[in-house]
């Protein structure tokens, strides 16, 4: 399989002004004092590295789409099943914690009870 090969970010036009120019002349010399150095500024081992990396990254990317795509299913057969896919959102999420993370939010819960508790006849009838 052939590599394409890109065109640099920026090249300079008739209308650019000299500096700009001067400047893409400079970088492209750079690379051919280095050794080992290809048209892309990159060594051979830099190269294939990023490539890889890459590859790898999109595959990476491709297995979290299919796993996303499962997960919208599951939530889906959640709701045709009338059960509330946020509340299971919430209760994965407590199962990822730990003992005392669990036991600082059944707190907090528990405070937000008395506070409601404490309020809930402040509520107006059209409120209710």
């Amino acid at each position: 399989m052939s590599t394409p090969i890109l065109p640099p970010l920026s090249a300079p036009t008739a209308t650019e002004d000299r500096a700009n120019e001067e400047k893409l002349v400079t970088l492209t010399c750079a690379h051919e004092e280095a050794p080992g150095i290809g048209h892309n500024m990159l060594s051979v081992e830099q190269r294939e590295l990023m490539r890889s990396g890459i590859q790898r990254v999109r595959e990476i990317q491709r297995q979290i789409d299919a796993l996303n795509e499962e997960k919208a299913a599951v939530y889906q057969a959640l709701r045709k099943a009338e059960v509330e896919p946020a509340l299971v959102r919430k209760v994965v999420y407590r199962l990822g914690l730990t003992t005392q993370e669990i036991s600082d939010l059944v707190e907090r819960d528990l405070r937000l009870a008395a506070y409601w508790a404490a309020v809930e006849d402040l509520r107006t009838p059209d409120e209710a």
